[in-house]
């Protein structure tokens, strides 16, 4: 690899992390005007459907991240792929 290119990715990824510890930092500052939490009534109704997406988004990252997996293991083991692929269909 590139010394040049590592030095760039590196300077990237440093930034980046800067960017992330600031933002952090602010909101850090304003949560701590922010003593207390107020409670918010909720009907049973509203309860039961916040739960439903609840459950509904786990699903949904259970699948993506078993197509995230069968997807990578196509590039890392493409001879058991076609097998795995019939299994998944």
């Amino acid at each position: 690899m590139d010394p040049a290119y590592k030095m760039e990715r590196m300077k990237e990824a440093t930034e980046k992390i800067y960017a992330f510890h600031e933002a952090y930092r602010i909101i850090d500052q304003q949560m701590e005007g922010l003593s207390y939490q107020l409670k918010v009534p909720f009907s049973r109704d509203m309860y039961e459907t916040w739960f439903g997406i609840e459950k509904s988004i786990l699903k949904f990252d259970r699948v993506f991240n078993k197509v995230e997996k069968f997807n990578a293991r196509a590039f890392t083991d493409p001879a058991n792929h076609e097998r795995r692929e019939k299994r998944m269909i």
